[in-house]
Parts: C-alpha cells; sequence; structure tokens
C-alpha cells in the first residue's frame, strides 16, 4: 500500500511540473514578421488580411517588420 502511495504522489509532482513548464513556455512573446520575403510591397502574393488571418496573436507579442514593430496589449 505504501509503495502505491509513493507512485501517486510522483505521479502528482510529475503532472504539476509537466503543467507549469506547459503555462511557462506558451505565454512567452513571439515576433511576427508582416514583411515576408518580398518586404512591404504594395500588391503582396499572400495578402495582409490573410497573414493576419491565419496567425494567432497573444499579449506581448510583436507584430512588424524588420525595420518598424508593434506590441499587441
Amino acid at each position: 500500500m505504501g509503495a502505491s502511495k509513493a507512485w501517486s504522489a510522483a505521479a502528482a509532482w510529475l503532472a504539476a511540473v509537466v503543467g507549469l513548464a506547459a503555462a511557462v513556455s506558451s505565454s512567452e512573446a513571439y515576433v511576427f514578421y508582416a514583411d515576408g520575403r518580398d518586404g512591404w510591397v504594395l500588391d503582396p502574393t499572400e495578402s495582409y488580411n490573410h497573414w493576419a488571418g491565419r496567425n494567432r496573436f497573444q499579449v506581448n507579442d510583436t507584430i512588424g517588420n524588420r525595420a518598424i514593430s508593434m506590441t499587441v496589449t
């Protein structure tokens, strides 16, 4: 019975550590470059609306090009 209790405690700690690691890694900010390979152009190969629609932005992410950026708040 004692070994079973020890394994349950170890499994609970492991689940807590994995959950904490997932939460920390998912909260990191990301930099999105909207200018792509072609840079900022009037007629891009992919519209900026389509590009923005296929990305998921979170608080503290940065969106911009190589010269100008803004932070999502």
